[in-house]
């Protein structure tokens, strides 16, 4: 069983946040997936393993694998491009209540937003606990909400309206 990372690793998302949460205690392993310009932002221990970059497919396969995606951006993320793979697959979100995150997550239905790092710890320490996601619903609303051509025509209207 494990959480997921994947992105491009930088110090304003977070990687460093992961590594103290997942570094003690038990439960959850933490995969970290993506490249970095930085590699001391690469992370390995007991409970935190490096997966390096992973092409499209693979990187597919351990998102539906994983118990949630999680990412403790600290930017202000536009578009939450890591949280619409993780809910499109069916499985749950753990971010910081930021962003475009606050518009894609509903906390408690399709992941978990918490305010700042101690509030994070507490829902990774308590995942298994907390778990009560339908992944099949989770998906199923996300695909509907975000299916490209759809997401496509409303981008379409807006545009529309604006010119």
């Amino acid at each position: 069983k494990y959480a997921l990372f994947f992105f491009f690793f930088s110090k304003g998302k977070g990687v460093e946040d992961l590594a103290d949460i997942f570094k003690d205690g038990e439960g959850l392993k933490l995969y970290l997936a993506g490249n970095t310009e930085d590699k001391s932002l690469v992370y390995e221990s007991e409970r935190i393993k490096y997966l390096g970059f992973l092409g499209k497919d693979l990187l597919k396969g351990y998102i539906k694998k994983a118990q949630f995606v999680i990412s403790p951006s600290k930017l202000p993320e536009t578009f939450g491009l890591v949280a619409l793979e993780s809910i499109c697959e069916g499985v749950p979100f753990v971010g910081y209540n930021s962003g475009a995150y606050r518009e894609i997550i509903s906390h408690g239905v399709n992941g978990y937003l918490a305010k700042n790092r101690e509030e994070l710890r507490k829902v990774v320490d308590n995942f298994e606990r907390l778990n009560n996601f339908d992944k099949g619903k989770i998906k199923k609303e996300a695909l509907a909400k975000y299916a490209a051509e759809d997401y496509y025509k409303k981008q379409m209207q807006v545009f529309k309206k604006l010119i």
